[in-house]
């Protein structure tokens, strides 16, 4: 019985020394820059809005494809009286959203991307065309 409760009070006393390391850890976050489609790059056609944006990923440049959920009423063919309105990321599900309006006054309308494994990330900086988030990657000891 003796050698029992030794064994138990070592392991919880090398327990309580590995947990206070644990929480000590400092989590690393992976920077991750999206850039949204330019109104060159953005299409109508007909049932939804899409285009090419990219993501900076350490320094590799990825392609990625926008799209729009739905399409306003009333949508011009031509979309050379956009610009870039605001951007948007939801953690939950990992989406970025881009919004552009008209200077022509016509129907305002979004485009969004969503992030392989992008989520639980933090918005370190956004404009108009784009957002810098940190992902959540691992622990620094």
């Amino acid at each position: 019985m003796k050698k029992v409760f030794t064994f138990v009070s070592l392991l919880s006393l090398s327990s309580l020394t590995f947990i206070p390391s644990v929480s000590l850890a400092d989590p690393v976050g992976l920077r991750v820059e999206i850039n949204c489609p330019t109104r060159n790059e953005l299409a109508n056609f007909g049932d939804y809005v899409a285009g090419n944006g990219y993501e900076v990923i350490q320094d590799r440049f990825n392609t990625i494809y926008f799209k729009s959920s739905s399409l306003p009423t009333l949508m011009p063919a031509k979309l050379d009286t956009y610009r870039s309105e605001s951007t948007e990321y939801d953690s939950t599900s990992g989406r970025v959203t881009c919004y552009y309006n008209s200077l022509a006054q016509d129907p305002r309308f979004s485009v969004a991307y969503t992030l392989t494994n992008g989520r639980g990330g933090s918005v370190i900086s956004q404009s108009e065309s784009n957002i810098a988030i940190s992902l959540p990657f691992g622990l620094r000891g």
